[in-house]
């Protein structure tokens, strides 16, 4: 029987279009189908997998209560917004109401993570209003956000803007600008243990982290 105290914050559903709306006209993305799904590449690297059956929900929630979990988190995990360069705002509201969706059909299994176009202030702020409008319990970003890092002067108004409102952030490791070229998937395996570690050193050291590290609740921010 599943436990409501038990809350599953990796569970990935990836919204009908929100890959053609990211990765439009980018040609250095490509998909290639497998046995087990499709797997994304970039520049020829294995950077992220979509795995069959990812989208039934009845399959889900049957592993779910086979594993005793109350709830799942959804995300869109290692899908970065802001491969969708100028077009990260429409992509960003494709994804959102995608898991909006999903998590309307069974409310007290599934919350989302919506993802922000970070590029504009204005933007991302007028999409954080729209998504928490949706039932959103957090934000979920890459580390990487398009070519930028996490601690990048570009994105400070992100975590000035999270701090703000005491937002829960749940990162996801992505595939940085600089990863190795034509990678099998061996850098996602091994590689993106350190990245998230990376990112998270980056923000301290760098001072992004200074301010907000005593306000971070420490108490689960999805009710029950």
């Amino acid at each position: 029987m599943p436990d409501p105290d038990v809350i599953d914050v990796h569970a990935h559903v990836y919204p009908d279009g929100c890959f053609a709306e990211v990765l439009k006209g980018r040609s250095d993305f490509k998909f290639v189908d497998g046995p087990r799904g499709q797997s994304l590449l970039y520049r020829g690297s294995h950077v992220m997998s979509t795995p069959k059956g990812q989208d039934n929900l009845t399959a889900r929630l049957a592993s779910m209560d086979d594993a005793g979990i109350g709830m799942a988190i959804l995300s869109v995990g290692a899908l970065n917004i802001g491969w969708a360069g100028a077009r990260e705002v429409s992509a960003a509201r494709v994804i959102n109401d995608g898991l909006a969706a999903v998590c309307r059909q069974h409310p007290s299994r599934f919350r989302f993570v919506a993802v922000l176009p970070c590029t504009s202030e204005s933007e991302m702020v007028g999409e954080l209003d729209r998504a928490l409008g949706l039932g959103a319990a957090g934000i979920g970003i890459a580390t990487n956000i398009g070519d930028c890092q996490l601690q990048a002067p570009e994105v400070r108004h992100f975590w000035q803007e999270m701090h703000r409102r005491k937002m829960m952030v749940l990162v996801h490791p992505t595939c940085p600008c600089d990863a190795p070229q034509n990678d099998p998937g061996t850098f996602l395996s091994v590689g993106y243990p350190g990245e998230t570690a990376m990112a998270a050193t980056k923000l301290a050291l760098g001072g992004v982290l200074a301010v907000v590290a005593t306000s971070i609740p420490r108490a689960p921010m999805v009710p029950r």
